[in-house]
């Protein structure tokens, strides 16, 4: 437990910690899931195949369970909070790059899957930090908190993006999310 913890076992703002991760959370599957509704426009706009159209789809994935077992070396080396600070920054990163190459099928691939990378990070992190900062006995509703950040963000990405497709055009769910 962390240093100053109090008479429970918790660590001063633990909880605060664990909502600020539900954000965090929220917002990387409102990244990762933009793209079910951008697709359509962009599969038209620069003449995609299906199986362009599918490839770019599933590499988010492919990034995403190939960083899985590494993330929890890194976690268990560095901290979650180390961890969980590069994966924000590098699924913003790429998530901001998105409208930069999505007229190159190959250079999106690579994108979506660097994407992937970075959020494959994100949970191995959280399950450490809440390790840390929360007491054993509250670890399991902590854990929920945090899971129902990705069906919010999924939600959220759901809701927003065909509206900011509407007004704005489909790179503006790419700017909105990955800024966030």
């Amino acid at each position: 437990m962390e240093r100053g913890a109090n008479p429970r076992g918790e660590a001063p703002g633990g909880w605060v910690v664990v909502l600020w991760m539900c954000l965090g959370i929220t917002i990387a599957y409102s990244d990762r899931t933009n793209i079910s509704s951008s697709v359509v426009a962009m599969q038209s706009i620069y003449d995609w195949s299906e199986e362009d159209k599918g490839r770019i789809l599933s590499a988010f994935y492919y990034g995403y369970v190939a960083v899985q077992v590494p993330s929890s070396f890194l976690v268990r080396r560095y901290g979650g909070k180390v961890v969980l600070l590069c994966a924000v920054v590098i699924w913003s990163f790429f998530t901001l790059l998105t409208p930069v190459v999505a007229e190159n099928a190959t250079l999106l691939f690579a994108v979506r899957l660097l994407l992937g990378c970075g959020e494959g990070l994100a949970f191995p992190a959280v399950h450490h930090i809440i390790s840390r900062f929360v007491d054993h006995r509250t670890q399991s509703a902590a854990v929920c908190v945090v899971t129902a950040g990705s069906y919010m963000g999924t939600v959220l990405a759901n809701f927003a993006t065909p509206i900011l497709i509407g007004r704005y055009g489909w790179p503006a769910s790419f700017h909105l999310f990955g800024a966030a």
